[in-house]
């Protein structure tokens, strides 16, 4: 499990993926893949995430915001 701050979102590409770009408390960058029900759900539910923490588990595929 990785947890950052959500520093930016946009589309993959010309796929149905947004890639989520993250920082993590030391300082490295990761991001992640979210398709694009999934991410307008965040929207609606959650809000806009820049600037969250969230916690993301590569295995299971799950993005848990933590504030």
């Amino acid at each position: 499990m990785t947890t950052g701050k959500v520093l930016d979102f946009h589309p993959k590409g010309l796929s149905t993926l947004y890639n989520y770009v993250c920082r993590d408390d030391d300082g490295r960058i990761f991001s992640f893949g979210v398709e694009h029900r999934y991410h307008f759900d965040i929207l609606s539910h959650e809000g806009d995430p820049r600037g969250r923490y969230v916690n993301y588990d590569d295995d299971l595929k799950t993005v848990e915001f933590l504030d």
